[in-house]
């Protein structure tokens, strides 16, 4: 199985690059979904950032308010690198966790010769 990182700044064809994988049935990981998921209500992220955050930054049914944290952070790039030291090692074993997922399942792209 070979694996691609694909980055890029805003507006650079990330998406549209993605989506071509994705027509061709090969997997795509994307971090976006990973650092979303990380945020869900009782995850270790989700825990981490509360603590740091305080509970201003909760919605009423409990979840992250994601608008609101990104202004918070946005606005500071002291808490901005606070937030991506508490989240990236959430994301970055999300990422490992779907491939991993994916070299378990067996994965084979034969359209492409990926293997």
């Amino acid at each position: 199985m070979r694996i691609v990182g694909l980055t890029g700044g805003i507006s650079s064809g990330k998406s549209t690059a993605s989506n071509l994988f994705k027509s061709r049935d090969i997997p795509v990981v994307d971090a976006d979904i990973v650092a979303r998921d990380v945020l869900k209500k009782d995850t270790g992220g989700y825990k981490g950032v509360v603590a740091a955050f305080g509970d201003d930054i909760l919605q009423a049914n409990g979840e992250v308010d994601r608008p609101k944290l990104g202004q918070i952070v946005f606005s500071d790039p002291g808490k901005r690198q606070l937030l991506n030291r508490l989240l990236a090692p959430y994301i970055s074993s999300g990422i490992w966790w779907e491939i991993l997922r994916l070299w378990l399942e067996g994965y084979k792209n034969q359209k492409s010769g990926m293997a």
